[in-house]
């Protein structure tokens, strides 16, 4: 029998003593004109979000954060377009001809289909609509539906080739109104653990909670928005809302919104997905966003100002806050709702980000051992643990872990990985199971750093 893996992760806090990296990809959720429904789709960038999901009049919160997104940093991002139970692909005949919208929803409601028979010359098929334009041509009307078939990333064809014309397809609609958060989070719980987690457009409690549940079964970080409008005391009022749902300490609530050059309100989730994954190819997970280069916003301004009160009340409740200071627009918080695993010296939303990346390291561990063998001197485990155990070295070697150091010794290297008979009992190996124990004691973060200053004459001395 194959080798089956898992990990148990433990949190210590720090205090004992006193990329596109996959953590850094999103998986952003939303409703589009085109493209794919409920399918995770991997995008890199604007132009290949258009080709497939369509122009921004078909879904603009998605179409928007994601444009933000990239502009801010974010290399790679899993998107998944919500289609309602009763979705229906636009359609349209010409004689014998039948086109069809590959893809659900309103937008080819707008595309033309023609067929042209062009006398003593090939019959030529063309597509067109607001951001559509495709032309195919072939010998034989057998030839061309195979072309189209094959080729078009809009249409497909059923039918025969007959008399040449003109139709607009019509009767498409994706059902928007039945789609959830949770429906569409649903469809990628196999991509993994470690990545962010935004739904645009969709700032209510339902997709809240949604979004918190899904985090704490998947290990992923949620970006959590507000309406345009909301003031400082509805993002704490959202933030108390949030802290009592499962999940809460892999989430954070972003306030307030940017005002772009046009004057449309833009959420800042899309800025902080990517943001943050600037930040994880940069320095890595461990780095908290409000360092000068991945704090620093290059898009826009706070919808609202905050004076220093505002801002400290905001930040020690656990709400992360841009805010313009001395013309520089940045993240000037970066906090979960609730500390990891109520831990309050953990609040940080780069604790729950190394987390996550230990646990993505592990998976890709376990996978590298599936369908071992598992012999009786255990090999096997043991060389499973030596891997853990260095992934973990080069963590701690980068400042994400936390060495307990006793009178310049250190007892522990802020990590510790068990795999002995205490964790892998004979009945567990026997199931072809192999456990392996990780505990970790995270960094503290340095958010504040303290001066005391002392002014003598010249005839005094400093001591």
């Amino acid at each position: 029998m194959g080798a089956r893996t898992s990990f148990s992760i433990d949190v210590l806090e720090a205090s004992q003593t006193s990329s596109a990296v996959p953590t850094g990809r999103a998986i952003v959720v939303g409703t589009a004109g085109e493209g794919p429904g409920n399918t995770p789709t991997l995008i890199r960038g604007m132009a290949e979000y258009r080709a497939v999901f369509g122009q921004r009049a078909g879904g603009a919160d998605m179409h928007d954060a994601l444009q933000q997104a990239f502009a801010c940093g974010l290399a790679e991002a899993w998107v998944v377009r919500g289609v309602g139970s009763s979705a229906a692909s636009a359609s349209g005949v010409i004689d014998d001809l039948t086109v069809t919208a590959r893809y659900p929803g309103s937008a080819a409601n707008a595309w033309v289909a023609t067929l042209a028979l062009p006398s003593g010359q090939k019959p030529v098929f063309t597509l067109a609509g607001p951001g559509v334009s495709e032309r195919f041509t072939a010998a034989t009307g057998a030839e061309l539906f195979a072309a189209i078939n094959a080729n078009s990333s809009k249409v497909r064809v059923t039918g025969a080739v007959g008399d040449a014309g003109t139709v607009t397809l019509s009767d498409g609609t994706a059902s928007d109104g039945s789609v959830t958060a949770a429906g569409m989070l649903a469809t990628t719980l196999g991509l993994g653990s470690g990545m962010c987690v935004l739904a645009p457009g969709r700032s209510t409690s339902a997709t809240w909670q949604a979004i918190a549940e899904h985090c704490d079964a998947t290990g992923r970080i949620g970006l959590l928005t507000l309406p345009a409008g909301s003031t400082k005391d509805s993002a704490l009022t959202a933030n108390g809302t949030v802290a009592g749902y499962a999940g809460a300490d892999r989430c954070t609530i972003l306030w307030p919104r940017l005002v772009l050059d046009d004057g449309t309100a833009a959420e800042l989730a899309g800025v902080a997905a990517g943001r943050r994954a600037a930040a994880h190819s940069a320095y890595g997970p461990q780095r908290s966003l409000i360092t000068v280069d991945s704090g620093a916003i290059p898009i826009g301004t706070p919808e609202y100002e905050l004076l220093d009160a505002d801002w400290a009340e905001l930040d020690a409740a656990g709400v992360s806050v841009a805010r313009t200071v001395a013309g520089r627009t940045a993240f000037y918080s970066w906090k979960l709702v609730r500390g990891l695993g109520g831990n309050t010296n953990l609040d940080g939303v780069q604790h729950a980000d190394t987390v996550n990346a230990v646990q993505a390291a592990c998976d890709a561990l376990s996978e590298s051992f599936r369908g071992s063998n598992i012999d009786g001197r255990g090999l096997a485990i043991a060389q499973l643990a030596g891997a853990v155990e260095g992934m973990l070295s080069l963590r701690a070697a980068a400042g994400a872990l936390y060495a307990w150091v006793v009178d310049g010794v250190v007892v522990d290297p802020g990590y510790v990985v068990q795999a002995g008979p205490s964790v892998n009992t004979p009945e567990d190996i026997a199931a072809g199971n192999i456990t392996i124990k990780v505990g970790l004691r995270l960094s503290p973060i340095a958010e504040f750093t303290f001066f005391s200053i002392s002014v003598a004459d010249a005839a005094t001395a400093l001591v």
